[in-house]
């Protein structure tokens, strides 16, 4: 039967659904070898050993290029620097390689022109077999920027888990959260102008937040799951609309029934239908303000809350997620 690792920068429960649909889908569970990284961003060393790792794990996991017939990076730097050395080091590819959550963001200046040549060079390797994105726009706007072929993304659904135990009610505040692609900037300018409360769970730095904004610092994992299930609302501001980001928040929150306003993008495009499952916006305050004054219906806030538990439900399982990857690799292995 063939094998496959799995590189996680956590340490998965024993009855993780990903790894059981994986196992339906691929006929075998993933070896998983994990190296927390994820939560190393209190201050600027921590931030530096988190970036080390993200090199000196991949490195350490050279050894079982062969041994298995598929590695994936659930981190996906994992994978990415797994490639970066098979090349530097002419190593034979033995083993397929796949990116198991793929974003990309341009960054400015020069180092920013290094990375992207950086992550170009890598993603067009023989080496890597494969990258999986969360919207389908990706799959259009990667290969165009990174000069590769489509065929190497593969759109699959994102999955989450079952619901945490948390108090879910409507409480008397709006929330937003996550780090990637966010545009706070624009949130607090517009909150500065609107009679509602806003709660921010990030570790970016946020400057002249207005009064009526509260940014929560170190605010990850059961905290801000707790801070969502008491929140009026969701909003997830986003900057670059090409990039991918955002999805797991929106339907952590969509899974405790809060209807959510996120920034029209392709990238959302995939989960929420406006006006059903969720509501889109420009990031304007006229769209936001909008958006805002049409949850303060009871009857419209019911109906977008229940849609969006439903659609969680019916097509957002872990499980689901995993089975799909599960065949797609073993389809690779086979071909």
């Amino acid at each position: 039967m063939p094998k496959c690792l799995l590189l996680t920068d956590f340490k998965p429960a024993e009855d993780w659904p990903f790894s059981a649909g994986f196992e339906e889908g691929f006929g075998e569970k993933p070896d998983v070898h994990y190296c927390v990284s994820n939560w190393l961003r209190t201050n600027i060393w921590l931030k530096v050993k988190r970036y080390l790792l993200y090199f000196t794990f991949p490195l350490s996991q050279l050894k079982y290029n062969g041994r298995y017939d598929a590695i994936i990076g659930y981190q996906q730097f994992y994978a990415l620097n797994l490639v970066f050395f098979m090349k530097l080091l002419g190593i034979k590819k033995k083993s397929k390689v796949f990116v198991m959550t793929f974003i990309y963001k341009e960054k400015r200046g020069l180092l920013g022109r290094l990375y992207k040549s950086y992550i170009k060079s890598i993603v067009n390797s023989r080496y890597l077999d494969g990258l999986f994105v969360y919207s389908r726009g990706e799959v259009e706007f990667y290969s165009r920027c990174l000069g590769c072929d489509p065929s190497k993304f593969t759109y699959v659904h994102l999955g989450i888990g079952e619901l945490p135990t948390v108090t879910v009610n409507k409480g008397d505040y709006c929330f937003s959260a996550g780090r990637s692609n966010r545009d706070y900037t624009f949130l607090c300018r517009a909150f500065k102008n609107l009679p509602y409360r806003l709660l921010i769970a990030t570790d970016l730095a946020i400057d002249d937040a207005p009064d009526n904004v509260e940014v929560l610092g170190n605010c990850y994992g059961q905290k801000m799951l707790d801070y969502m299930a008491g929140a009026f609302c969701v909003i997830i501001p986003l900057d670059n609309q090409f990039v991918s980001s955002g999805q797991l928040v929106v339907l952590q929150a969509m899974q405790m029934r809060k209807p959510v306003i996120v920034t029209r993008s392709g990238g959302i495009a995939d989960y929420i239908k406006d006006g059903e499952t969720g509501l889109i916006m420009d990031n304007t305050e006229e769209s936001l303000a909008a958006s805002l004054a049409r949850l303060s219906d009871p009857a419209e806030y019911e109906r977008l809350a229940r849609n969006a538990g439903s659609y969680v439900h019916d097509n957002c399982s872990q499980s689901g997620r995993g089975k799909t990857v599960g065949e797609y690799v073993a389809h690779c292995i086979n071909n």
